[in-house]
């Protein structure tokens, strides 16, 4: 594709280009004058079936959406956040056209569990999908990137609305352990009782009863996942780890806020689940038009050091519904939709894959 044929790019920038940072709007502009930039600076990178997990790169991918809208956004969040009238005011797109969101805040600046919770009020059938930036070990030292401007807090985005269909997979790699449990006593962040019991009892009895390498896992990254439906598929739970247990005062402290009613099973992780999981997960995906291209927002602690071998989750996208163009990086966080709300995850695999939905 030349000039104007290119309407958006992305590009992922790893800060061995640091002193470059500046120049990355401009360099793609004056190349692809017709295009919108967004991207941000990255640990890491992937292209295609490769990745990049350290050492100067730079991924790029361009997209030709005829009959697409594309507003890029930017905006620095105030200390009490933003409310869904001020989203719609920064993105600039009717709820009513139901556009896929592509977000890419920056962690130190951005609150992101709760711009999440208000851009779902925003634009309720919306798909939201990203990664949080990374490569920057302190606030400031990130770069966002938006439009012809670069940023180094905030968050930067994309809404696209019109002849596309953007499609998720988020990949959590969490195995259950032990039964599904309903949630008869807690507070904020604090489990007090299981079915009735003390959370405590459950807990020990449920670890207790695990094989050997689950006990392993589990002592090594305790998880929980949490579901308000006892129906809930296994993929549909939303996991988190587990922040400590008081015994003292008989409580779990969990990542995410209690209700009680909802449900909480035990979770373990490993390579081999998480391997299994991105396969199922992308096998789901309906049939139809083939992709595009997609975006692939890993974790920093998935790659060669969780899986064993090289880019895993790379070549597990191309092996699912590939061949295919795509790009993404190692991020701080993911961000993808679980049960028809959008979550911040870790240590996840969260895929946007476009296509055109036939208008042209």
């Amino acid at each position: 594709m030349e000039g104007d044929d290119v309407h958006l790019i992305f590009v992922f920038v790893h800060p061995a280009h640091e002193t470059r940072y500046a120049a990355v709007p401009a360099i793609l502009r004056q190349r692809f004058p017709g295009a919108q930039v967004i991207g941000c600076s990255a640990t890491g990178v992937s292209g295609n079936s490769r990745e990049i997990e350290d050492g100067a790169c730079i991924a790029v991918m361009g997209g030709h959406l005829p009959g697409v809208e594309i507003t890029p956004f930017a905006t620095e969040l105030p200390s009490d956040g933003l409310s869904e009238e001020d989203w719609r005011r920064v993105i600039g797109v009717d709820p009513l056209t139901q556009p896929a969101l592509i977000l890419l805040p920056d962690p130190f600046s951005v609150p992101t569990d709760q711009v999440l919770r208000s851009l779902d009020r925003a634009y309720p059938r919306s798909v939201k999908v990203g990664g949080l930036a990374s490569g920057g070990h302190e606030a400031g030292e990130n770069v966002l990137f938006g439009g012809e401007f670069m940023y180094r807090e905030g968050l930067v985005g994309v809404a696209l609305v019109g002849d596309i269909r953007v499609d998720t997979v988020v990949a959590q790699g969490a195995r259950a352990v032990g039964p599904r449990l309903a949630i008869t006593g807690g507070r904020e962040n604090l489990v007090t009782s299981l079915d009735g019991r003390p959370v405590l009892d459950v807990l020990t009895e449920v670890f207790e009863d695990v094989n050997d390498d689950d006990r392993a896992l589990f002592e090594r990254s305790p998880m929980v996942g949490y579901a308000d439906d006892y129906e809930a598929l296994p993929e549909e739970m939303l996991t988190r780890a587990i922040m400590g247990v008081h015994r003292t005062n008989g409580v779990m402290a969990v990542g995410f806020q209690v209700r009680v009613g909802d449900f909480l099973q035990f979770h373990v992780r490993d390579h081999m689940t998480a391997h299994h999981d991105l396969q199922s997960q992308l096998k789901r995906l309906s049939r139809g038009e083939p992709y595009a291209g997609a975006l692939l927002f890993t974790c920093l602690g998935r790659g060669l050091r969780f899986f064993g071998e090289p880019d895993h989750d790379a070549r597990a996208l191309q092996a699912g519904v590939g061949p295919l163009p795509s790009i993404g990086f190692l991020g701080n966080g993911e961000i993808g939709p679980v049960r028809g709300r959008t979550h911040l995850h870790g240590y996840t695999a969260c895929i946007a894959l476009f296509r055109s939905m036939g208008w042209n």
